[in-house]
């Protein structure tokens, strides 16, 4: 008997256009579905992207473990997606979800992560450094900012000079075609295991 999808959760805190990627790439595919969105702003472009979807999405205090871990068992899910979450997630969620969430980066782990390294301080990091490439990271979340294990990356190159503005630019553009299909593999890596198990 074939084991039903990979239940997944997206959690984000901007306008959805990573978790409108990921949606996309997993519409139709039988061994992984969408099935919540949660944020920490009701003013978040992602409960749009949900609403347009038909996907729930739950607007959550980032510090109320209790109810994020709520919701996602009455939802049923697998794997957790942080796709542009800016918050750490409570040791509880983390330890109920046990070893089931991941996240997107926009460099390439282990240089550029941990507290306060996201969005334009990461690329204005990086083009200060002079880098070369640049690119992002999918790992493991554990309960210190990007110190999970790395999952994949995406590397992309970098031209000399080119600004936080740019190098910003050309890693989204990257994560948005990418990212997808990283999720993808890995739900259906999961989902192959979990049939082989049953």
């Amino acid at each position: 008997m074939t084991q039903p999808p990979i239940r997944i959760c997206i959690m984000g805190s901007g306008a959805g256009t990573t978790a409108q990627a990921i949606m996309s790439a997993i519409a139709g595919v039988h061994y992984a579905a969408i099935v919540l969105i949660l944020t920490n702003t009701s003013k978040a472009g992602i409960c749009s992207v949900a609403s347009a979807a038909g996907i729930p999405c739950v607007v959550v205090d980032p510090a109320d473990g209790a109810t994020i871990v709520r919701e996602m068992r009455n939802h049923g899910v697998d794997l957790v997606v942080l796709a542009g979450y800016l918050k750490l997630l409570p040791a509880d969620v983390i330890a109920a979800m046990d070893g089931r969430v991941v996240n997107t980066h926009p460099a390439l782990l282990p240089r550029y992560g941990g507290a306060g390294m996201y969005g334009k301080h990461v690329h204005r990091a990086v083009a200060h450094a002079g880098d070369t490439e640049s690119g992002v990271t999918l790992h493991w979340v554990t309960a210190r900012y990007d110190e999970g294990a790395v999952i994949a990356q995406a590397r992309v190159a970098l031209k000399p000079g080119m600004s936080p503005e740019s190098i910003e630019q050309t890693v989204r553009q990257t994560e948005k075609e990418w990212l997808p299909v990283a999720i993808l593999e890995l739900a259906q890596s999961l989902w192959k295991k979990r049939n082989l198990l049953n």
